[in-house]
């Protein structure tokens, strides 16, 4: 099977009530394990995925494409989604432009998001915030247009517990 191919459950009767699967999942599984393999570097553990924060990142990284960053938007995406920022969170703004005439490298823009990620993983003060200890959660959300791409990470603070083993 290649990389971009996945297995497609859509013709499934028995798979038909779920909501189909996340087209950037793929990518959002990669900027994840890079971050915590640098986590892991600095002996502090791994962020674990916020389904709900995800689903809030994205909304706001398509607003980002026509807006500059708003703390009311933010908000409004986050109590949309239901999902918990928190006292204390971080949110993570990476953009790389497109060139007109250059084709994406797949579909679902893997390598030109993974640039826009790789260029928060360069600058200091994101890295600092990323491989904090205290943060726990993250979320990431995806858009683009023809002239630019954005990924929004938005890590927080969440207490952890475990219900069963």
């Amino acid at each position: 099977m290649e990389d971009d191919e996945s297995i497609n459950f859509d013709a499934d009767p028995e798979f038909a009530h779920l909501p189909p699967l996340d087209k950037r999942r793929k990518i959002r599984r990669e900027v994840i394990r890079t971050i915590n393999e640098i986590r892991a570097k600095f002996k502090n553990s791994g962020l674990h995925v916020d389904l709900l924060t995800n689903k809030a990142a994205d909304e706001y990284a398509k607003f980002l494409l026509e807006q500059p960053p708003n703390d009311d938007t933010l908000k409004a995406s986050v109590d949309k989604q239901l999902a918990s920022l928190g006292e204390d969170y971080k949110v993570l703004i990476g953009n790389a432009g497109l060139e007109e005439d250059q084709e994406p490298s797949d579909k679902y823009m893997m390598e030109e998001f993974m640039d826009a990620h790789g260029l928060l993983l360069e600058l200091q003060e994101e890295l600092g915030q990323l491989t904090h200890k205290d943060f726990t959660h993250i979320g990431v959300g995806f858009a683009n247009n023809l002239q630019e791409v954005k990924v929004v990470e938005i890590i927080t603070q969440k207490p952890c517990m475990i219900n069963s083993v």
